[in-house]
């Protein structure tokens, strides 16, 4: 396939076909650019939360296992490496 880029306000892009958008789900939530040796790749990005409906057990299960959310909220080093991640 072949297509241009075009001006969308400073910045450029392009259109993706809407045949495209479907085959690969583009439309069913975020994206992801990936730089590759010869150009990029777009791809889908999975879903990483379990689903709401799905919150409450997991928060008693981890209530259950010793979890406690304030003790937990004190410790702020792993804030250091992802900082130091760029994340």
């Amino acid at each position: 396939m072949v297509t241009k880029l075009i001006q969308i306000g400073n910045s450029m892009g392009f259109r993706i076909p809407k045949a495209l958008i479907r085959q690969f789900n583009f439309d069913q939530g975020p994206i992801e650019i990936k730089i590759e040796e010869h150009g990029i790749l777009i791809v889908p990005v999975k879903e990483t939360l379990p689903p709401v409906k799905e919150w409450d057990r997991l928060f008693k299960e981890a209530a259950a296992s010793g979890f406690d959310p304030d003790e937990d909220a004190k410790d702020f080093s792993v804030w250091d490496t992802t900082l130091n991640d760029g994340l």
